[in-house]
């Protein structure tokens, strides 16, 4: 039964339009078939006009042909035509007016061999034929070829359509002349007017010569090429025919022609002999208007039809869903008791307190747990405004909270929040509490649900292990500063007695003091690093900082320990790189020194590379990506090893660690530290190979710091001549890029014997070389020996000589004297140093400059200082005296703040290197009162000197008004670059 089908919308829609898209497809069918019968009746009709046209035309012109040609070979004609060739004046007009009897014959004349009308029947006409020359006529050359010709022209004299019949008159062999009839034009067109459809008549140019569409006439049904079109028109042929193509798309597979304003239907037939056409065309439109027509009445009976059956299912079904519907309704309100019952029996079972409120935030219903935590029977809050009853502003739904939840619907549905409440007994309770608007059915907020949790002890808990972290905090960084405070005097102290006179022994006990002290301290930093990165707490730092210097200096300080392996520790700094640019040099550093650290600890012999590459540049954010990678010639890294290595406390191989020490944790402190500078480590290593670690680092360039100077601007370095002698191809490559963009000509050979024989080759030439850099350690002739043997040569005096090593020796500076050496520098190469100590051994003729130069020269020669040391323990003032003694610096000693202070206000210092934790009056405190007085001028810099390394120090060392940060143990390195920085950035 209909009453049992489904009662879906989705049936009955389907009901609905199945017999209605039917209705339309087969209507649509019918109609569409019976426009097509009417269309193929319409062509056959206008195929009967065209042929019937073009039977009319054929058969005139074929009769005119005929008597024609009769005339053309009547004897008395040709007698009469010789004579009038001979001059005399014959009865030729006569004869023409006998065989005169077609109404539609415009013109009958006759024209000599020259071209000249000599007899017409309009000879009587204003604009009579006779004695005119028509020559130049297609039909007139084509008669004297002997040829029968129809032609279309326009009348030069008349200016009148015609069609011209011309035939050749012989006599015996000769052409003597043409016979022409001009038939009337009108009668024909008005033949193609009286049919029922329109018709044309097409030339085999395409020109329309006959029309009853009069806007058509003169054009054409095709474009002709531009050529052709003008010698068409220099012949005169169409008069002041247009000429000009129509705008017309003809369809042949469905018989139509479209021009701009309709659509014809067409049919065409040819005409012989000239090959022209009948066109003949019907107005589509009916049969358009006919269809649409069809379609609509189709459409409308459709619609009734879907109607009829639409409206007849949904009587049927009518009662059938009111019936279902109260079923759905008894069934939902048994469900909605069902699920009331479960509601009430939850909330009275909830863990959490849970308590309904209206919209003036009076207590509508609570549970068990509530009447529990409070103290509160129901009846005694029932009704009560909450904020009356369980405190202050802090009730259950505190003002912020509750203002939003009850009158803001389109708030956030739950609202979490922290609060206290008191209990009936005046018990303050922490709680952790969730609130949420109900909104009735018309979008209004009629009051609110919440929930809420006793996290008292939670509190009491988190308070306690707050305080406890912030011990342990305090424990490991008084630790840091008693490690660390003697730590710094072991290690300087040992730094300073290496370059003391010590014998053998006492050197390797030295050695071992180093070695034990430096292993301490990497421990200690390792581990304060690991703590500090996995609970979070580490920063990374952005400011400004020299990137180049802090490759470079930090590659030094490092340096030390690949010579006393004998490795070859190179630098490579990409001329793209840049200098002033944003970020944590520390943590740079810090990353730097444990990769090349690895690789000197790894690699017994050959070289380690450090390479430095821009990878891309964001101009808009004014940020810059940068490649490094440290490569080395060590025992490689395992494929299978190649990922653990960067968990902590993880190396390649067990034996490793007992073998060559170390805690496991560089790596992975290093990889934690890029990613956090939004950068990444990597490794590409085969065993006995070498290793190359590669990272990424992201950097802001510094737009507010313009790059120092290389070279002295007093120094012009082009066209100066340079022999550059090493044995290792990569330091040539970087002397190379060094050099080569400042100017200086360079010559590159990889040792001693190559490099007299250039200097011989140079001299020949006439292009003595003019400075010298020497590696000292070759094989076969060592630095030394190609400096002695230039030397030996006067015809070389000239030539400066630097020497470039990799380890000194004890007398290397002797040597240097005693040869004529300029400058002594230790490499790595340094671009800045490097270029300096170029400029200042060419300014002296060899042999008379002061000294030998070095890098501490260099330096020196940059600036003298006056430096304020407020340091209170007795080794840690020795140490750091005797550093910047050593570079040329003016040290004053402070005992603690509060002599720094009165220091200050009687003596000029250019720089204070302030202790943080000092007696009487600390680092802070002191640094607080310069500023305050304005101590030493407008802004005395100031760098922190701390044993501390825990999160924040840095951070409370800057917020204090310091300029810099150094830990202790004091790098010398580290030092004097932050001095430089320091510096640099006060003086702008």
């Amino acid at each position: 039964m209909l009453k049992d089908r489904p009662k879906s919308s989705g049936f009955l829609i389907a009901l609905v339009i199945l017999p209605l898209v039917s209705i339309l497809i087969g209507g649509f069918l019918i109609t569409n078939r019976f426009v097509g019968e009417l269309r193929r009746q319409t062509r056959v009709a206008l195929a009967y006009e065209c042929s019937a046209a073009a039977s009319f035309i054929t058969e005139k012109l074929q009769s005119r042909f005929a008597f024609l040609n009769i005339f053309a070979n009547d004897q008395e004609v040709l007698q009469e035509l010789t004579t009038v060739r001979s001059g005399q004046l014959p009865r030729l007009n006569q004869l023409i007016d006998s065989y005169l009897k077609y109404g539609d014959v415009s013109v009958f004349y006759v024209m000599n061999s020259m071209g000249t009308v000599v007899a017409t029947s309009n000879r009587d006409a204003a604009d009579s034929f006779l004695g005119r020359n028509y020559s130049f006529r297609q039909y007139f050359l084509q008669g004297m070829e002997g040829r029968t010709s129809l032609s279309f022209n326009v009348g030069v004299t008349s200016g009148k359509r015609g069609f011209y019949l011309a035939q050749p008159i012989r006599s015996a062999d000769d052409i003597i002349g043409v016979a022409v009839i001009k038939l009337n034009v009108d009668d024909l067109e008005q033949e193609l007017l009286n049919s029922h459809t329109n018709a044309l008549m097409v030339d085999q140019g395409g020109i329309v010569i006959l029309s009853s569409i009069p806007k058509w006439l003169g054009h054409l049904v095709k474009p002709m090429p531009t050529a052709e079109l003008e010698m068409l028109k220099s012949t005169r042929q169409y008069g002041n025919f247009p000429l000009q193509a129509l705008n017309l798309r003809w369809d042949s597979g469905a018989g139509t022609v479209r021009a701009p304003d309709l659509t014809y239907l067409y049919q065409e037939t040819s005409l012989a002999p000239n090959d022209w056409k009948i066109v003949t065309l019907a107005d589509s439109r009916p049969l358009l208007q006919f269809r649409l027509l069809s379609h609509g009445v189709v459409l409308l009976f459709a619609v009734l039809a879907g109607g009829f059956v639409l409206w007849f299912f949904q009587n049927r079904w009518a009662m059938a869903r009111i019936m279902a519907s109260e079923q759905r309704t008894r069934a939902a309100m048994s469900q909605v008791k069902a699920e009331k019952a479960l509601q009430d029996k939850l909330l009275q079972t909830a863990g959490a307190a849970i308590l309904t409120v209206d919209a003036q935030r009076h207590i509508l219903t609570v549970n068990d747990e509530f009447c529990g935590l409070t103290g509160y029977a129901r009846e005694e809050v029932v009704g009560k405004s909450c904020l009356e009853l369980l405190g202050d502003s802090d009730c259950i739904l505190d003002s912020t909270v509750t203002i939003n939840a009850v009158t803001d619907p389109k708030a956030i549905r739950v609202h979490k929040h922290g609060s206290r409440i008191r209990t009936r007994q005046g018990e303050e309770l922490q709680i952790l509490k969730n609130a949420s608007p109900i909104v009735n059915e018309h979008g209004r907020v009629v009051g609110a649900i919440e929930s809420f949790v006793d996290v008292t002890e939670l509190v009491r808990a988190r308070l306690q292990a707050e305080a406890a972290n912030r011990a342990k905090s305090e424990f490991v960084a008084n630790m840091s500063h008693e490690i660390r405070t003697p730590m710094n005097g072991i290690i300087g102290m040992a730094e300073l007695l290496r370059e003391t006179q010590l014998n053998s022994e006492q050197q390797e006990y030295l050695g071992m003091i180093r070695t034990s002290a430096g292993h301490l301290l990497q421990l200690i930093n390792d581990i304060l690093d690991f703590s500090k990165i996995e609970a979070g707490r580490i920063e990374i730092d952005e400011i400004p900082f020299d990137l180049r210097n802090t490759v470079e200096s930090t590659i030094k300080t490092i340096a030390v320990k690949a010579h006393e392996k004998g490795l070859e520790l190179l630098c490579r700094l990409q001329p793209a790189v840049p200098s002033a640019v944003i970020g944590d040099p520390a943590r740079l550093r810090q990353v730097i020194t444990n990769l090349l650290g690895n690789a000197i600890k790894f690699t017994a012999a050959g070289e380690i590379l450090l390479s430095a590459e821009v990878e891309s540049e964001n101009e808009a954010e004014n940020q810059i990506s940068l490649h490094f990678s440290v490569a080395d010639t060590g025992i490689g890294i395992p494929a299978a090893k190649q990922a653990s290595i960067f968990d902590p406390f993880v190396q390649a191989d067990g034996s490793i660690t007992r073998r060559y020490g170390g805690t496991g944790l560089g790596l992975h402190i290093s990889r934690r530290l890029l990613q956090m500078m939004g950068g990444s480590l990597w490794v590409e290593s085969e065993p006995g190979q070498g290793s190359t670690f590669h990272f990424t680092l992201n950097l802001h360039l510094d737009p507010a710091r313009t790059p120092k100077p290389t070279l002295p601007t007093d120094f012009d370095p082009n066209g100066v001549r340079v022999l550059v002698v090493d044995d290792n191809e990569t330091n040539r490559l970087i002397i190379r890029e060094i050099l080569a963009p400042q100017g200086f000509q360079l010559t590159l050979v990889a040792d001693g014997e190559a490099a007299l024989q250039a200097m011989a080759t140079a001299h020949g030439e006439g292009r003595p070389v003019q400075l010298l850099l020497l590696d000292q350690y070759m094989p076969n002739l060592s630095g030394f020996d190609v400096a002695q043997a230039v030397s030996a040569r006067n015809e070389w005096a000239d030539a400066r000589i630097i020497l470039l090593t990799s380890a000194g020796q004890k007398g290397d500076m002797q040597r240097c004297k005693a040869l004529g050496i300029a400058a002594y520098l230790h490499k790595p190469i340094n671009q800045s140093e490097l270029l300096e100590s170029i400029a200042a051994t060419l300014r002296w003729p060899r042999g008379l400059a002061p000294s030998v130069i070095t890098r501490h020269t260099v330096e020196e020669a940059k600036r003298r200082l006056r430096i304020l040391l407020a340091e209170d323990h007795p080794v840690n003032q020795k140490l750091a005296k005797r550093l910047l003694e050593k570079r040329g610096h003016t040290v004053l000693i402070a005992d603690n703040g509060a002599e720094a202070v009165a220091i200050l206000k009687t003596q000029v210092a250019d720089l204070v290197l302030m202790d943080v934790q000092m007696p009487e009056l600390d680092g802070f405190e002191a640094t607080a009162i310069i500023r305050r007085e304005h101590l030493g001028g407008p802004h005395l810099p100031i760098i922190a000197m701390t044993a501390h390394a825990m999160k924040g120090d840095r951070e409370r060392c800057l917020e204090a008004g310091m300029d810099g940060y150094v830990s202790k143990p004091i790098k010398v390195e580290e030092l004097f670059m932050t001095i430089e920085q320091v510096l640099h950035r006060a003086t702008g």
